[in-house]
């Protein structure tokens, strides 16, 4: 996981490596705020936690276990402030627009139930609120500006994109207000253009990006601008927030 801005993680987050604890490592720049993690309930991380601002901290209000220590040797061994800030990627989402061939989400669209969005796209200037349970297959390429409400369940299998500009997010953004889940690309011939892209999940630089309910995600990449965790969270993935 690495983030330019600090991170809020107000349920029980577990974050963890599928290979080793070095895949669960944390970076946070947070030049411009001194929290630079607050996480409200338990935590329970396999990896290091590495701040670039030098005057930064962190505030853990439950239990805290990290690296496989607990309380203040956790913290001690393991959350290191001042280090060196990489360059973070910017991915090209325009890329990834050819896989969207698919249904359009428009004004016109019936979102109020259940759905299945099978390498969709939703139009700029829409704002969806999806009213029932979402399953994404393939791709769901999100145009900007958008505001994108998941009021219930998703499952993704597939990957989601926003064409958004990370140097100018606007109000852009995608709220799952259910439980969140991420899953293998579902088999056939429609998906084998796209099955080479696997490794992310969500890839949508200049969209914010926020998760009320439960979320577990085993998919890859996550690349958004700005990440708000309220539910509980159980991540096996890399996440970059721009």
């Amino acid at each position: 996981m690495a983030t330019k801005g600090p991170v809020h993680f107000l349920g029980n987050p577990t974050i963890t490596g599928i290979n080793s604890n070095n895949e669960a490592d944390i970076f946070i720049d947070s030049q411009s705020t001194n929290l630079a993690m607050l996480v409200t309930g338990n935590t329970n991380f396999d990896g290091d936690i590495s701040i670039g601002n030098s005057t930064a901290n962190v505030d853990f209000w439950g239990d805290v276990k990290i690296g496989g220590d607990q309380g203040q040797p956790a913290i001690d061994n393991h959350v290191t402030i001042g280090v060196e800030t990489p360059e973070f990627p910017l991915p090209d989402t325009q890329h990834f627009l050819q896989y969207a061939t698919g249904a359009v989400i428009d004004s016109s669209t019936d979102i109020s139930d259940h759905m299945t969005l099978t390498n969709a796209k939703i139009a700029a200037g829409t704002d969806p609120n999806f009213l029932g349970n979402i399953i994404i297959e393939g791709i769901l390429y999100i145009e900007q500006p958008n505001i994108v409400i998941f009021s219930r369940n998703v499952a993704l299998n597939g990957m989601i994109v926003g064409d958004g500009d990370a140097y100018n997010p606007g109000t852009n953004s995608i709220s799952f207000c259910g439980n969140f889940a991420t899953n293998p690309y579902p088999p056939g011939a429609e998906f084998d253009a796209i099955r080479h892209e696997v490794g992310s999940s969500i890839v949508a630089p200049g969209f914010s990006a926020s998760f009320s309910g439960n979320f577990a995600a085993l998919g890859g990449v996550m690349a958004v601008s700005g990440a708000h965790f309220s539910g509980n969270v159980s991540n096996g993935q890399r996440h970059i927030e721009f």
